[in-house]
């Protein structure tokens, strides 16, 4: 966890804004940014499946409605995201197989936890489950809204110009789409109450806080005095 958190502080990861002429030099050849975002992401909802699908423990409320939330999220970041994108920047391969190695580790370790976990009915009362629940649909929503915005500031068919957003929680900080991400898993955390769903969580926020700030920083710099003050 503070080795990733402190090496992407200070090694912000070339893709999207972050990318430049140099940087296949040291990641690899760039590839379809579409392509590389299904297959990145597809190991997590495929797993979480097969281990759901497959689990001799009896199946409960508590457990389904876990499923159904980790599949909520990436289903659309596999499947939904990629294609919705409007002239996305390539992505270099290395990027693209970090994050497939990560979902390759991490998507079974969320499904045994999921199908395997002692979940029972009565879980469903927990305090840690709702307020869990509550947290990572009010994240999955932020997440979900930002990356509308994101994805609307460019038209079908417009040159990549990078615009500042506005509206939903970018009223507030610079990288709403983290933002909404590390609220996600953060329930996600509390609703499994898990080493699993918290190690998931810290993760995240070590991946996508950082590149937050970083953003933070980028659009201080391209748009200056124009930037809103109050992020």
């Amino acid at each position: 966890f503070y080795y990733h958190f402190f090496a992407v502080m200070f090694k912000t990861a070339p893709y999207g804004r972050h990318s430049s002429a140099t940087s296949s030099k040291y990641w690899g050849p760039p590839i379809n940014a579409v392509l590389a975002w299904m297959i990145m992401e597809a190991p997590s909802p495929i797993f979480m499946a097969i281990y759901f699908f497959r689990a001799s423990e009896p199946l409960t409320i508590t457990r389904l409605i876990l499923f159904i939330l980790f599949e909520l999220h990436y289903v659309n970041r596999a499947f939904i995201f990629p294609f919705r994108m409007k002239n996305p920047t390539p992505m270099y391969i290395s990027i693209m197989a970090q994050a497939f190695f990560f979902n390759l580790v991490n998507g079974p370790l969320q499904g045994i936890q999921v199908a395997y976990g002692e979940y029972t009915s009565e879980n469903l009362y927990t305090w840690q489950f709702i307020l869990g629940v509550i947290v990572f649909i009010s994240g999955w929503y932020i997440n979900y809204q930002s990356d509308d915005i994101l994805r609307n500031l460019r038209k079908p068919g417009e040159e990549r110009k990078y615009k500042i957003p506005y509206g939903g929680a970018f009223n507030w900080v610079t990288a709403a789409n983290y933002f909404g991400e590390i609220v996600e898993w953060t329930g996600w955390g509390l609703a499994t109450w898990s080493v699993a769903g918290f190690s998931f969580a810290l993760f995240t926020f070590a991946n996508l806080a950082p590149r937050g700030a970083t953003h933070h920083k980028w659009y201080l710099q391209k748009f200056g005095k124009e930037y809103p003050k109050n992020r």
